[in-house]
């Protein structure tokens, strides 16, 4: 049995670790400033990430899953600079509980946005830096103190650098956004739906279930650095996303791409994943069945 500390446990990564690592009889411990205890863990500060949270949950632990802070590109720009300090401050709290006791093992999942447009596809983990969101720049400066902390403290880090993730529960993003407006147009009797993009962006899709099954993994690894994509190493556009969404909902409808490159929206972001499948990772849940199960979920949720 692991002690395990998840931050931002109430969000949708971080529910689905929850209750994976309880299930496996391990002592799962939260702290997220939104939502309520979950009775499946042993401990819950709702609030902040402080020391003083950290030491009432009972710090150390064998491995810190560190998720908390925001989801989305558009919720990292919205006063991005505090925003920055939260996200900066939360990771520093982190790494000096890794410090103090060295034999905690961070698990830092990062982001694809780190890389932005790179000239190489697929990217590998060697692409330099490129951020094109404050999303991005942010993980990216995490991804830094992190770096400095193993080399100062010799604190034992991996960063998962996750392309898109997706499944049942996450309202956001693309696929939650599409079927929301799928809906009203369905609603209104449209014959068509509005699309953000070319369409002939490229993303790198991993379900939710497999993110599970890289945290699992990392977790019972000793660990002393690790910097990894994670993804499938598969290129999908998003009109071929979309299509395959608006065939799973079974329903006839156009896509209407207004076709407008927003800015910190990179046209290809597909994962280099050779160094994941060293390690011993392959993905369980193909494309299709991901977007089947997706849709089944959001169909009820949105009475498609």
């Amino acid at each position: 049995m692991k002690k395990i500390l998840i931050t931002g446990c109430n969000g949708f990564l971080g529910k689905h670790l929850s209750r994976f690592f309880a299930a496996q009889g391990n002592a799962v411990y939260g702290i997220d400033v939104a939502g309520s205890f979950d009775p499946q863990l042993a401990g819950f500060v709702a609030g902040p990430i402080t020391p003083a949270a950290l030491q009432e949950l009972g710090e150390p632990f064998d491995c810190i899953c560190h998720l908390a802070g925001p989801g989305t590109i558009n919720a990292a720009d919205q006063n991005a600079a505090a925003v920055s300090r939260c996200v900066s401050d939360n990771m520093r709290i982190i790494l000096e509980s890794t410090r103090n006791f060295p034999e905690t093992q961070l698990l830092f999942p990062s982001s694809a946005a780190v890389y932005g447009d790179q000239a190489i596809s697929p990217i590998p983990e060697e692409a330099p830096f490129a951020p094109l969101s404050a999303y991005g720049s942010n993980k990216a400066t995490d991804e830094k103190l992190c770096e400095e902390y193993h080399r100062k403290y010799k604190s034992r880090i991996a960063i998962i650098r996750f392309f898109s993730i997706y499944g049942p529960g996450l309202r956001k993003q693309l696929l939650w956004d599409f079927s929301r407006r799928l809906a009203d147009s369905i609603q209104a009797g449209k014959d068509s739906v509005p699309c953000f993009g070319t369409g002939d962006e490229t993303r790198d899709y991993i379900f939710i279930d497999d993110v599970v099954k890289v945290f699992a993994m990392l977790c019972d690894r000793n660990i002393d650095w690790l910097v990894v994509n994670a993804g499938t190493g598969t290129s999908h556009s998003v009109r071929q996303v979309l299509a395959a969404l608006v065939a799973a909902y079974q329903v006839k409808i156009k896509l209407d791409f207004d076709g407008v490159i927003r800015q910190g929206n990179p046209m290809h972001l597909i994962a280099d994943v050779k160094k994941l499948q060293s390690i011993g990772f392959a993905p369980s849940v193909s494309f299709d069945e991901g977007i089947a199960r997706y849709a089944r979920w959001a169909a009820e949720e949105l009475l498609i």
